[in-house]
């Protein structure tokens, strides 16, 4: 079998067995899925503007430059021809 696409993806929210936890009331999986041909491309541009392995969405907001390395991961997502899903 040929695998022609990686899957990746992550979740946000409640975390623990409690969830009816008012404090965290979602819980959210999302990714994308990528063609493999585009794939090097994409993780180049990812692995250039984070500078470390789990950094969290919240950090990356805070901030213009944050903001800003979120829009060219996204562009370079765009331009991988990915797939989203959000669950």
């Amino acid at each position: 079998m040929h695998i022609t696409h990686t899957f990746f993806a992550d979740e946000s929210g409640n975390s623990g067995m409690n969830y009816l936890d008012e404090a965290q009331p979602f819980h959210v999986e999302a990714g994308f899925l990528i063609p493999n041909a585009h794939l090097a491309a994409a993780q180049s541009v990812i692995r250039t503007e984070t500078a470390r392995p789990a950094m969290k969405g919240k950090d990356l907001m805070a901030s213009d430059g944050g903001r800003r390395k979120v829009a060219k991961i996204l562009q370079a997502i765009e331009r991988a021809n990915a797939l989203p899903f959000f669950i």
